[in-house]
């Protein structure tokens, strides 16, 4: 194997690990927001009333 296809090969690494370690933390986020929606439904429901009185 020679040098440059054993570059390709870690650059290729290195973009799945980015990709994966980016995907974890946004999965992580969602779960959160997912949470504190489920938790406190009052402030959803103000800012989707906000957001129709804006558009309105």
């Amino acid at each position: 194997m020679d040098q440059q296809t054993a570059l390709i090969l870690i650059v290729v690494n290195l973009l799945a690990a980015v990709v994966l370690i980016i995907w974890y933390l946004f999965d992580r986020y969602t779960k959160r927001i997912e949470s504190l929606i489920q938790q406190n439904n009052k402030p959803s429901c103000a800012f989707i009333q906000t957001q129709t009185k804006r558009k309105g």
